[in-house]
């Protein structure tokens, strides 16, 4: 879906919360342990070592906080007897509050970069961003950012230090599976719908130009043309190409495109070969065929 620069410091597949409060010693080793992969969503959290995939049903769903979900993957963690390893996480966009800003000049410092998060985060959320921590990266004249709700976060590494375990990576669903489809040549709209939120993002020649996410009960067909409307018309955007992923391949794509092509927009369906590189559908897929433990 996006292309890769040449300057790796600009490719923003590496947007990623880093390892917190561990030594670079402990930072180096852990690259020696055993690789273990999570997915978190609010109806599931899919755990997989060794080739064996664990699967727990959250019960209250999206009712419960990040923090909740945190506490079911470490007690999967606990069931499985893991420990010692490294772990790879990928959480749904439920919770994100994603970014993405232009640069003001060619070379910002990273003291000014952390201010325009800060002044838009606080435009956008006001006091509901209190306790939330964000990553960033740079893709060109464009600022790319990620904020998760921290307390989450802190339990998550705290957690993961007691079981001698450490964190690789927290990764977005959706924009992981965005970095794994094809480069889209031109302007194309990508949205991702999952049970509790849809992710838009806009690309151009391969660079992404736009990422929100929104969460809303009402029924995608209807919902999904609204959102893609409004985003358009705000950006002044003449675009009207949108490639979908069903991440639970429940949709009434009938209806959907339709609805779609009856607003004027031309829409693909995202077919489940093209996502066969994508760690998160294969967790989430794998999820879906599994039992509880």
């Amino acid at each position: 879906m996006f292309k890769k620069p040449n300057d790796s410091l600009t490719h923003f597949e590496c947007l990623r919360f880093p390892t917190m409060s561990l030594t670079a010693l402990q930072r180096s080793s852990a690259y020696l342990r055993p690789v273990c992969r999570a997915t978190i969503t609010p109806q599931t959290v899919v755990l997989e070592v060794g080739g064996r995939v664990r699967v727990h049903r959250r019960s209250n769903g999206a009712d419960d906080g990040f923090d909740a979900a945190v506490s079911d993957l470490l007690q999967l963690i606990d069931e499985a007897g893991i420990r010692g390893r490294h772990l790879k996480l990928l959480v749904s966009d439920h919770w994100a509050r994603p970014a993405v800003l232009t640069l003001p000049g060619a070379s910002a410092r990273d003291e000014g970069i952390e201010t325009m998060l800060a002044n838009h985060y606080r435009l956008t959320y006001g006091d509901l961003m209190t306790g939330w921590r964000w990553c960033w990266h740079l893709h060109g004249s464009r600022l790319l950012a990620l904020a998760w709700p921290g307390a989450g976060l802190l339990a998550l590494t705290e957690g993961l230090t007691q079981r001698y375990c450490t964190l690789a990576s927290a990764r977005s669903m959706g924009m992981e599976v965005a970095c794994c489809l094809p480069v889209e040549p031109g302007a194309c709209w990508l949205a991702i719908t999952m049970p509790t939120c849809i992710t838009l993002i806009r690309q151009q020649d391969g660079v992404l130009q736009h990422w929100s996410v929104v969460t809303d009960d009402a029924p995608v067909s209807t919902t999904l043309p609204l959102l893609l409307g409004r985003e358009a018309v705000r950006r002044s955007d003449a675009c009207r190409s949108v490639l979908i992923v069903d991440f639970n391949a429940i949709l009434d794509m009938a209806t959907l495109r339709h609805h779609l092509l009856t607003v004027g927009w031309a829409s693909r369906v995202c077919t489940a070969n093209a996502l066969a590189g994508s760690l998160a559908w294969r967790l989430h897929q794998g999820g879906l065929a599994q039992k509880s433990v």
